[in-house]
Formats: structure tokens, C-alpha cells, sequence
């Protein structure tokens, strides 16, 4: 299933994160470490959004 069109500042957030991270901090471990507490609001912000939406009922 396609992500909606609503989503997509998120995912643009996301992937340019990512891109950041990966240019600056080389080490896997470390990449992963700084990452999750952006992913863990990133995702809070798209299951309220599917929630008030009703996507994916």
C-alpha cells in the first residue's frame, strides 16, 4: 500500500535524517543510537495521523 500524500513531509524528514546521519557518523552503532529517538517521534507522529485519519482500516 502506497504511503498517503499527507505523509510525505514526514518521509522527506525521515530520508534527509538519515542522509545527514550517514555522511556524519560513520560508525553503525553510533548511527543507530542517535537515530532512534528521531524515528521513535517520527513514527508517534504518523500512527496519530493514520488514527485520526482512519488510514489503513
Amino acid at each position: 500500500m502506497p504511503f498517503p500524500d499527507e505523509l510525505g513531509p514526514l518521509l522527506v524528514v525521515d530520508y534527509r535524517l538519515k542522509q545527514r546521519l550517514a555522511l556524519s557518523v560513520p560508525d553503525l552503532l553510533d548511527y543507530g543510537q542517535i537515530k532512534a529517538p528521531a524515528t521513535e517521534i517520527l513514527m508517534a507522529a504518523a500512527e496519530r495521523w493514520a488514527a485520526e485519519s482512519g488510514w489503513g482500516e
